[in-house]
This record gives C-alpha cells, structure tokens and sequence, in this order.
C-alpha cells in the first residue's frame, strides 16, 4: 500500500498518510496537516482552557446548596396554603339551611 507525506503546518515534520485517503487528500490540493504530537497538543491546551473557564464560572458552594433549599421551602409554603384554602372551604357557610328565618312555612 502506498504511503503518502505531508508536513505538519505546525511544526513542518512528515505526516504518513496511508493508501486512498492520503492520495485523495494530495489530489485535492492539500499541502500540510497536522501531526499527532501538534493535534494531541492542541486538544490538551483546549482542553485545559475549558477547564479553567469552566472553573472561573463555576457557582459557589453556598449558592449551589441554597437552590435545593429554596425549593423545599417553596414547596411547604405551597403544602401549607393549599392545606389552609381547602380547610376554608370545607366549612358550610354562614346562614345555610340551619339559619332559621322569621317567616312562616306556607305549607302550614
């Protein structure tokens, strides 16, 4: 199998590209690619600079137990509220059928 080189457009060191693709690569007029040591470099330098990011932006410790919190205080106030609406309304209101009006029943 064929073996074709292109240099690395980092660092200039041959890049073996092996068979068709590096044959098809050469016919599309590509000149350089990378070599593995300048790709894993280049992976580990972004990946270290996500991570910093990632720090840089990352929530407090206090803000990040506050959520849970808040949300269990939400949802007793809610229990509670809906507990108290429904006991309101459990109750028969004021002058139902037990008021005892002045008038005489016509049935009478």
């Amino acid at each position: 199998m064929a073996v074709f080189s292109l240099p690395c457009r980092s660092c200039g060191e041959p890049v073996d590209i092996p068979g068709r693709y590096g044959f098809k690569l050469k016919n599309a007029g590509i000149s350089a690619s990378l070599c593995n040591n300048c790709r894993r470099g280049g992976f580990l330098q972004a990946r270290q600079d996500g991570l910093s990011a990632a720090d840089a932006a990352d929530v407090k410790p206090a803000t990040r137990r506050l959520i849970p919190v808040l949300a269990i205080v939400l949802l007793a106030l809610i229990t509670t509220v809906g507990l108290w609406l429904q006991r309101g309304a459990g109750a028969p209101p004021a002058g139902g059928q037990d008021a005892v009006t002045g008038l005489d029943s016509p049935s009478r």
